[in-house]
């Protein structure tokens, strides 16, 4: 599966937002079904940490699919909340996440274990996502490696 498509492109979208006056707009190219992944702006502590993950999200046409995904670790445990993959429709919605990080990250570079949302498109013809007022909060760790203080 390639890394890339030159074809997926993330706007800035000042005509449909949530909250603001911006969203993220994500092109899905169309043909096979290949994922997008949207990074998402937070690095994870190496440890065993529990976190939610919340995003408001809409697609165009409804149907497209949202999933948390991480990278840099072989021992990341994604939990979310009915089900790992959420189905966008054409309205606002908002999109909550469970996410479990087991103990030990392995350290990729600089950097340890990587959050992002892959999203896919079950058409043909692709289609678009917008994300909107995201957030992830840390909501139990350990002695090691307790949450970060507000």
């Amino acid at each position: 599966e390639p890394l890339t498509d030159d074809r997926a492109r993330i706007n800035s979208d000042t005509a449909t937002a949530h909250g603001g006056r911006h969203s993220a707009k994500i092109v899905i190219p169309t043909g096979p079904a290949i994922p997008v992944h949207f990074p998402v702006p937070a690095k994870l502590p190496s440890a065993t940490v529990n976190a939610t993950l919340r995003v408001w999200g809409r697609s165009s046409p409804p149907g497209l699919t949202i999933t948390p995904k991480t990278g840099g670790t072989a021992d990341a445990t994604l939990v979310a909340d009915g089900g790992a993959t959420v189905t966008l429709g054409a309205e606002w919605s908002e999109v909550v996440f469970a996410l479990r990080v087991d103990g030990n990250a392995t350290i990729v570079g600089a950097r340890a274990t990587l959050l992002s949302l892959q999203l896919a498109s079950p058409f043909q013809t692709g289609g678009r996502v917008w994300l909107d007022d995201m957030s992830l909060r840390c909501v139990g760790g350990t002695a090691a490696s307790p949450c970060p203080a507000s």
